[in-house]
């Protein structure tokens, strides 16, 4: 599978994740960033609402907490 196809498959993940949890703002972020032509303002809103969930479900110490809070506390990131 090259690049292409991978990042198609993580998109219709992320899609299906989205449609299954649609209160999930941690996933509604993540989709709305992959999406090219995602309207910023809905994108932005996500982003801070998402957030203070995201420092709560990967508040411990571990390094899989660590890389969560990386990826996903897009706050300090340009949008």
């Amino acid at each position: 599978m090259d690049e292409e196809e991978f990042e198609k498959v993580g998109n219709e993940l992320l899609l299906t994740a989205t449609k299954l949890e649609p209160d999930n703002i941690i996933y509604k972020m993540v989709y709305l960033g992959s999406v090219l032509n995602a309207d910023q303002q809905f994108y932005r809103q996500a982003v801070n609402e998402a957030a203070s969930k995201v420092k709560e479900t990967f508040s411990g110490i571990g390094c899989l907490n660590r890389y969560f809070r990386q990826v996903l506390y897009r706050l300090d990131k340009k949008a």
